[in-house]
């Protein structure tokens, strides 16, 4: 009774703390918040802040991807708890984000700039639009088992964990990752491009990319030919009209 009461508060707060690290990033990545946001004053020359941005992003890619691999997750399930295991992922992403929020450099001079009022609304409008796609994309394919709320949950009933069914509703039926291009919307539509933001959602998009190609090979592997027929008709980022 003890043990799964705390592992349902691990996976509770875990979970908050994760969210709270998402609006930090809509807060920096939108600049919604001076003290918050990646084009603050340069501190550091432009070299040194390039390489820092640049190991901040590799940082979070390589915890993200190495943790997503089978190998990973079986060393961790020698001394981690199966409940929790999806808990500390979320854990160690949200610790690579804040570091990455928090050990950001700006670098001078902007790519470009909208100074007028309709323009910054029509970015700005994109902006949030990307956030809820990809919020919106969590929540279709179960956004509490993304999170390890359903994990620690079913633990605390004393239910056996059960993989997700394989589904393709709603966005899924029109594009194959409506989570990713979320992300993508969001982290380029700035009505003030900086070089800092700049650096920011081109390293973040080829991250990206190269994370479709490495989860669509474990999705091939678990689901087989389901996955492969999807595949074939469904476009990867952006709906055929």
């Amino acid at each position: 009774m003890l043990i799964r009461l705390l592992y349902l508060g691990i996976g509770f707060y875990v979970y908050l703390f994760s969210q709270l690290t998402i609006l930090l990033l809509i807060a920096f990545t939108g600049n919604l918040y001076p003290e918050l946001g990646m084009d603050g004053p340069a501190e550091r020359p432009i070299v040194d802040a390039l390489l820092i941005d640049t190991g901040l992003i590799l940082l979070f890619g390589l915890q993200h991807s190495l943790m997503s691999r089978r190998r990973v997750k079986d060393w961790l399930r020698m001394w981690l708890p199966r409940p929790l295991e999806r808990s500390f992922f979320c854990l160690m992403a949200s610790l690579c984000l804040l570091l990455l929020i928090f050990g950001w450099q700006p670098i001078p001079g902007y790519l470009w700039s909208v100074d007028s009022l309709a323009g910054r609304c029509f970015f700005y409008f994109l902006f949030f639009i990307g956030w809820i796609v990809m919020f919106t994309a969590t929540f279709l394919i179960n956004h509490w088992d993304l999170f390890g709320l359903r994990q620690v949950y079913l633990f605390w009933q004393q239910r056996p964990y059960t993989a997700l069914v394989y589904r393709n509703p709603f966005l899924y039926k029109k594009l194959r990752h409506p989570l990713y291009l979320g992300f993508l919307i969001a982290f380029w539509a700035s009505p003030k491009m900086s070089y800092a933001h700049f650096i920011f959602a081109l390293l973040m998009t080829g991250y990206i990319l190269i994370g479709i190609r490495w989860e669509e090979r474990d999705l091939i592997r678990d689901f087989g030919d389901i996955y492969r027929d999807y595949k074939s008709k469904v476009p990867k980022l952006f709906p055929r009209p």
